[in-house]
C-alpha cells in the first residue's frame, strides 16, 4: 500500500538519495558519466534540506512512502518561466529506479495535481530534457502535451542539453 504524504526537512537525505540514483539510471548516456558519477549525498542533502526548509505556502513538496519507506518525490510551485503561460511548474518528480513501472509515480502526480486544484491553480508544465524518453514516456502517459514552440537549452558538465515543455492546460 502507497501513503502520500507531505515532505519533511527529515526526509532531505531519502530525497537526495533517490534524485542521485534516478539520475545516474534515466540519464545514463544522456548527461556526461563525470557528472552523474560525482554527485554526491551529502551535497544533496544539504540543497533539500534548504528548500525543505522553506515555507512558501504555494511550493509543494510530497513523498510516496511504500511500506513506511519514502520511494519518491515531487515539488511543484509557481510557474517560473512566463513564456509557458502556466500558473504551476512540476519542478522535480522522480522515484527510485527500484519502484519505476509500479505506478507510484501516477499517483504521486495525481496526488499532488488534487493538490494544486485545491489552490485553485488550473494548469501546469514541466520542463523535461528532449533526449530523456523515460520522463517523456511518463508525461505523455499523465496525459502532458508537448509544446512544441517552447524549449531551452541547458548547459550540464559542458554539455549543451535541450529541455522541452509538456503542459497540462487542464488539471
Amino acid at each position: 500500500m502507497i501513503e502520500i504524504r507531505a515532505a519533511g526537512i527529515e526526509d532531505a537525505k531519502a530525497i537526495a538519495h533517490i534524485q542521485i540514483s534516478s539520475w545516474r539510471k534515466a540519464y545514463k548516456g544522456i548527461v556526461p558519466d563525470r557528472y552523474l558519477d560525482d554527485m554526491h549525498t551529502e551535497t544533496h542533502i544539504q540543497k533539500w534540506e534548504g528548500f525543505l526548509a522553506d515555507t512558501d505556502p504555494d511550493v509543494d513538496f510530497f513523498v510516496p512512502l511504500v511500506d513506511g519507506v519514502v520511494t519518491g518525490f515531487i515539488n511543484t510551485g509557481p510557474a517560473r518561466d512566463d513564456k509557458a503561460g502556466f500558473m504551476a511548474e512540476l519542478r522535480a518528480l522522480y522515484l527510485h529506479p527500484t519502484y519505476w513501472g509500479q505506478g507510484i509515480g501516477a499517483q504521486l502526480f495525481e496526488h499532488s495535481c488534487k493538490s494544486l486544484k485545491a489552490k485553485g491553480i488550473e494548469n501546469l508544465y514541466v520542463w523535461v530534457l528532449k533526449d530523456n524518453p523515460i520522463g517523456r514516456r511518463f508525461y505523455e502517459k499523465a496525459g502532458g502535451i508537448e509544446i512544441t514552440d517552447l524549449f531551452k537549452m541547458i548547459v550540464i558538465d559542458d554539455l549543451e542539453l535541450e529541455e522541452i515543455v509538456y503542459g497540462w492546460p487542464v488539471l
